[in-house]
């Protein structure tokens, strides 16, 4: 059986952990020396908000401009809504947009069942593609985090913030510091810049050969 490694990505959405995991994904065969498989442990998740509530694809998969479309579900009919009015002076109401929905989807329900949901969903998929470096692009909780790293993976943490989103799926790792095994500071950089600087510090903790040409890529 192939031996698997995993890399997580952790950041605020915008934060650039989809750009920079495809990126490591491209060039993993120059990088790594082996083939590679993107994850997230919301995506099973998404599949099923398009193919049982009906969320478009793009919804789901899509841009940040498709994920903050409106959904034809109504805040009012949330199966824990009355803890949402509780919680807030001022709870929202009417239609959904599709982030959401899948955040109180995925964390007021899924993860309140069970709190091992997603993690158990997406390594399912890790181990059954087989492919020996696998990078998951959304490791938004601390119990995430450290499946990822009880598995002998690590995971980056990306500092950029392009909003105020405090919903906890957004928010809890933000004091975790402890937990990244690198953590970059992303906010002013250039995709290139953070191609660069991700890399070397990819070098440092020996998981790209420290002789690698950064030219190569």
């Amino acid at each position: 059986m192939t031996i698997q490694k995993i890399i997580g990505f952790s950041g605020r959405k915008g934060s650039g952990k989809d750009t920079l995991a495809n990126f490591l994904s491209l060039n993993s065969v120059n990088l790594f020396g082996c083939n590679s498989s993107i994850f997230s442990f919301a995506q099973t998740m998404k599949l099923i908000a398009v193919n049982f509530f009906g969320l478009k694809h793009k919804q789901a998969f899509g841009s940040l401009e498709d994920k903050n479309s409106l959904t034809n579900y109504l805040w009012e009919d949330l199966p824990h809504y009355s803890e949402i009015k509780y919680k807030y002076i001022n709870p929202p109401k009417g239609q959904m947009t599709a982030r959401e929905f899948l955040q109180e989807f995925g964390t007021g329900i899924a993860r309140k069942m069970n709190k091992s949901i997603h993690i158990n969903a997406c390594f399912n998929m890790i181990s059954k593609e087989n492919f020996p470096l696998n990078f998951i692009t959304d490791a938004r909780f601390e119990n995430e985090i450290d499946s990822i790293k009880d598995a002998g993976g690590i995971v980056i943490r990306l500092t950029r913030s392009t909003d105020n989103d405090n919903h906890i799926s957004e928010n809890e790792l933000d004091k975790c510091t402890s937990k990244f095994d690198i953590i970059l500071n992303n906010q002013h950089m250039s995709k290139e810049e953070q191609e660069f600087e991700l890399i070397k510090k990819l070098k440092q903790i020996n998981w790209i050969k420290n002789d690698y040409n950064l030219s190569k890529v």
